[in-house]
């Protein structure tokens, strides 16, 4: 009878001498997670199944119950589905993998298992069994005698697992020639057997190869008889990522030099440990030293050491890899120990400047909390004074030098090191050192200080490196140090602010640091006390890298104002009030080897004078600078104070100084600004100026001429100027002229308001001139209206300029000159002449004279001056029409035109359809702004409102209108109307324009 065998989750494997095969999976079994799915079917040529099985007992006696068993039959292309027994006692249709019998009688029975494979292949194996009375033969093999042995024999992806089967008899003699199958329960499996048969010695061997891992159930059968069933572990060793662990023992590393543990346990897919496994561990998000790495133990594990060297709170993330391949677990570490500057490693960091490290008791220190994590504390025998703000700003200890000292933990026996101290000294003294011990010099191994008044001593051990630093000039001198002392054997230097004092290539051993202190040290047998402030303490159990000493260094520097503040840029400037000086004040803040300090805080603080700065506090950039707007306030004299650090008042400062400078009309910095209508500028004695005064920063005073009278001060309408105050020099009533003296520049520009009493000029050269050398002239031709600007070369030589001629010169005009070789722009009412002049000019005090040439026996001028300005530069087009219009609207020159409104007839009580207006303009046609304007009602019984005048101003392109709406609306009186507009503050003064307007029924 055929049967189907039941559904198992195992395969059986099985090799013959003849035939190597693989094992693939029950295609009717369900997939379970993990499992290789199953190996289609491919178009091959079926291969047959293997018939194998076992008799228990298999040297039966009469009467036993026989036991037959072919579930280790295999298909090595397939699966065993169907099992056909022929059991040679008459029962020949028993079915399924296993079956009993009972031989009542003695004899030899052949029993015989047919096994069919899931595509239809047959395959037979049978056995004569001899039943007997006398039981198994001596040469029968013995399962309690044989043994099997399974090796790994190479820990590749692939590993191949050596099976070695020996065949013992119930005597123990090795059993050879004997045939011997392996089988048993795997997944994906492969069995390889070289020989059949065993070996003299009862041996033979096959392996198994998978590319899972896991532990599979190994039989060996020889003569049917079932030797061994042994559990083996077969497969890669590669781990599986997801199964295999990494633990750590502590998450948190505090201090410097605290380490932490990963355990690493390596498992293959099956969970089963790996032995002999290598496991490495690589960390990231810091640095760190990672230690121990190598093979796992017996139980597939691994401890790792990890000492992180990152700190300020890092996350590192561990990750461990066995053989290679990186597992699915990581461990977070974090790396508390806090980074000194971003330097990490700190053994002893000790800060006065922060308050919640001090203890204190009455004023002095009590104890002093270590913030490197390590919990290395200082105690204190006779405490320091804490003293707020006492060094350059900022908390620091005052040792006094006789008895007040820190104890410190020993962080410095037997290592290399590398110390930062900021301490400021409060004494010339020698031996006068900041850290120390209490064993005599020669067997400390850190010894730091002032050996002399004018040497720094660095001590590792017996030898001295001394470094020399200037003499002690004073508290107020004395800004204070960073001092650095790095040392391993074979190398070791000292600095002080940034600058290398010394360093040599000692050898000294390593040396203890008992008794260690600040404040404290024994010198050759006597203990020596440190006079000075001490702000921090910082030590490293290792010889730091150039560029971590200089991190630390230069942090220091910046937080306790450290090296030298200089003035860089900006100082005695002068600009206008409530304008910045043009050279932003700049500072540098450099260390004690002339190179700039980046990230130095700079606090800005007005002193006198009102002005404002752009920001209260900068930091010097990548070259130790710093700069600051500065705009000026009302005084005279004004000063801004730069501080180094972050507290203004305290530590090294420089000062500033500007005094303000006047602008006239927007453009500022003249040299001479003189102004009639600027009644306080303007001293007279019996009416007559005696003073002028200078309206510049450079506050010249115009007095009268040797031997000249000074000019009629008129601030009346009668001075001719457009109803503006004006100086009057009148000739008939002796000489007048006025003399100032200011140094002029190479290149120049002059404006000068004057008008003639005359139709043509009464006396040559009068209006103002410098005949010196490197001198000007704004001079009129005699008995003609034009004026000749000249320039004056350093030799005393004149140049004349391109000439202009007013047409009515006994009204004021705009006359001047701008010249910056070879440019020379004579200038008349906002007009310009151009000519070329190419001389050498130097800059030098000029007289100037205004009123009269001073040439040639010339007499004095007949007719008024308002208004004088000069520049040391040649304007730009802008400025110069922006001074040229402001010049010529405050005095009503230019040219004032009816626009528009003329000759209207209007109702009478009406007002006009088209306002009248008119038009200030330059010689060239541009609008004047800001001039004023009156109109009057000058014939008829025209009103504005109930009156007949009405004031207003240019706009900005020149035009001033009547209202025509409003309470001040123009309105027209019945017949003939007569307005008049006068380019001045006052009806009946300046150039005018006229309206006649017909007022109708």
């Amino acid at each position: 009878m055929t049967m189907r065998r039941p559904s198992s989750r195992w395969r059986a494997c099985f090799l013959t001498a003849l035939v190597g095969w693989g094992c693939r999976a029950d295609t009717a079994l369900p997939a379970i997670p993990g499992d290789t799915a199953p190996v289609p079917r491919s178009n091959a040529v079926n291969v047959a199944p293997t018939a194998l099985f076992t008799v228990s007992p298999r040297w039966p006696r009469p009467g036993d119950t026989v036991v037959v068993d072919a579930s280790y039959s295999l298909d090595r292309d397939g699966s065993v589905v169907a099992f056909e027994w022929d059991l040679g006692n008459g029962t020949s249709q028993v079915s399924g993998p296993r079956a009993n019998a009972v031989f009542s009688r003695a004899g030899s029975y052949p029993v015989s298992v047919t096994v069919v494979d899931d595509s239809g292949g047959r395959s037979t194996r049978s056995l004569s069994l001899v039943v007997s009375s006398s039981g198994a033969p001596s040469t029968a093999v013995d399962s309690a005698q044989s043994t099997m042995v399974a090796a790994t024999s190479s820990p590749l992806a692939s590993a191949i697992t050596v099976i070695t089967v020996t065949t013992r008899n119930a005597l123990g003699l090795p059993v050879a020639a004997m045939p011997v199958w392996l089988s048993g329960r795997g997944r994906e499996w492969r069995v390889t057997q070289p020989a059949e048969l065993t070996s003299a010695l009862g041996v033979t061997s096959g392996t198994v190869t998978t590319a899972i891992s896991q532990t599979a159930q190994v039989v060996a059968i020889a003569d049917h008889t079932l030797l061994r069933s042994i559990p083996v572990s077969i497969g890669p060793t590669a781990p599986s990522p997801s199964r295999s662990t990494v633990r750590r023992t502590d998450p948190v590393v505090a201090a410097a030099g605290d380490t932490t543990l990963i355990e690493v346990t390596a498992r293959d897919t099956e969970g089963n440990p790996l032995v002999g496994a290598t496991v490495t561990v690589s960390v990231t998000g810091g640095t760190s030293t990672v230690r121990n790495e190598g093979p796992t133990d017996a139980n597939g594990r691994r401890v790792v050491t990890i000492e992180p060297t990152s700190c300020g709170g890092a996350t590192l993330v561990a990750t461990a890899s066995v053989n290679g391949t990186a597992l699915s677990t990581t461990a977070n570490i974090t790396a508390a120990a806090p980074a000194a500057y971003g330097v990490c490693g700190a053994a002893l960091w000790l800060d006065a400047d922060d308050n919640a490290t001090l203890t204190q008791s009455g004023g002095s220190l009590s104890g002093w909390l270590d913030k490197s994590g390590a919990a290395r504390h200082g105690a204190t025998g006779v405490g320091p004074t804490v003293v707020a703000s006492g060094f350059n700003g900022r908390t620091a200890l005052r040792f006094n030098g006789t008895s007040q000292f820190v104890l410190l933990p020993d962080v410095a026996s037997l290592t290399p090191y590398t110390v930062f101290v900021v301490e400021r000294r409060r004494s010339a003294r020698g031996t006068n050192f900041i850290i120390g011990g209490t064993t005599p010099t020669a067997f400390n191994n850190l010894l730091l200080g002032y050996q002399t008044g004018t040497s720094v001593r660095f001590a590792p051990y017996t030898a001295n490196l001394d470094g020399a630093v200037p003499m002690f000039a004073g508290i107020a001198a004395e800004p204070g140090r960073v001092l650095v002392g790095r040392w391993s054997s074979g190398a070791r230097s000292l600095m002080s602010n940034g600058a290398l004092l010394a360093s040599d290539a000692s050898v000294d051993p390593l040396a203890t640091w008992a008794g260690a202190a600040i404040g404290r040290a024994n010198i050759d047998g006597t203990l020596s006390h440190y006079e000075g402030d001490v702000g921090e303490l910082l030590i490293f159990r290792r010889a730091l890298s150039d560029t971590e000493r200089t991190a630390i260094s230069q942090s220091l520097m910046r937080k306790w104002a450290l090296g030298t503040l200089s003035l860089a840029a900006g100082d005695n400037q002068t600009a206008t009030v409530g304008e910045a000086v043009a050279i932003a004040p700049q500072v540098r803040v450099v260390n004690d080897a002339g190179v700039g300090l980046a990230g130095a805080s700079v606090v800005w603080q007005v002193t006198t004078g009102g002005g404002t700065i752009g920001s209260t506090l900068t930091t010097t950039d990548a070259n130790g600078f710093a700069s600051v707007p500065w705009t000026l306030g009302t005084s005279a004299s004004q000063t801004l104070t730069a501080w180094y650090g972050a507290t203004a008042g305290s530590g090294q400062s420089v000062t500033f100084t500007a005094a303000t400078a006047s602008c006239a009309y927007g453009v500022c910095s003249p040299v001479l600004w003189l102004d009639a209508q600027d009644a306080s500028t303007v001293w007279t004695s019996f009416g007559r100026a005696s003073q002028w005064r200078d309206k510049s920063s450079a506050a010249h005073i115009a007095t009268p001429a040797t031997g000249d009278g000074g000019p009629i001060y008129q601030a009346s309408a009668n001075a001719g100027m457009n109803g503006r105050a004006a100086m009057v020099f009148a000739s008939p009533h002796g000489t007048m002229s006025l003399r100032v003296t200011p140094v002029l520049a190479p290149e120049i520009t002059v404006f000068v308001v004057g008008r003639s009493y005359t139709s043509a000029w009464n006396a040559a050269g009068w209006l103002v001139n410098a005949r010196g050398p490197n001198g000007f002239m704004v001079s009129p031709e005699l008995n003609v209206r034009q004026v000749t600007p000249s320039i004056v070369d350093a030799a005393g030589s004149p140049s004349a300029m391109a000439g202009v001629t007013p047409h009515n010169i006994r009204i004021p005009h705009l006359y001047g000159l701008s010249y910056a070789a070879p440019s020379a722009i004579s200038l008349l009412d906002g007009a310009v002449s151009t000519s070329t002049i190419s001389m050498s000019r130097v800059a030098a005090a000029v007289d100037v004279f205004i009123g009269r040439d001073m040439c040639c026996g010339r007499g004095g001028g007949l007719g008024s001056i308002g208004e004088l300005l000069i520049y040391n530069r040649a304007l730009t087009t802008a400025e110069r029409q922006l001074v040229e219009r402001a010049i010529m609207a405050r005095w009503g020159i230019g040219t004032l035109a009816v626009s528009w409104g003329d000759l209207q007839s209007v109702t009478t009580g009406t007002s006009p359809g088209v306002a009248p207006t008119v038009r200030l303009s330059d010689a060239t046609g541009e609008g004047i702004a800001g001039s004023p304007v009156t109109w009057q009602v000058t014939a008829g019984g025209a009103r504005f409102g109930a009156t007949t005048t009405f004031s207003t101003t240019t706009d900005g392109d020149g035009f001033a209108t009547v209202p025509t709406s409003g309470a001040l609306a123009l309105t027209v009186g019945s017949g003939s109307n007569q307005i008049t507009a006068w380019l001045s503050a006052t009806a009946g003064q300046g150039r005018s324009a006229v309206f006649t307007l017909t007022g109708t029924p």
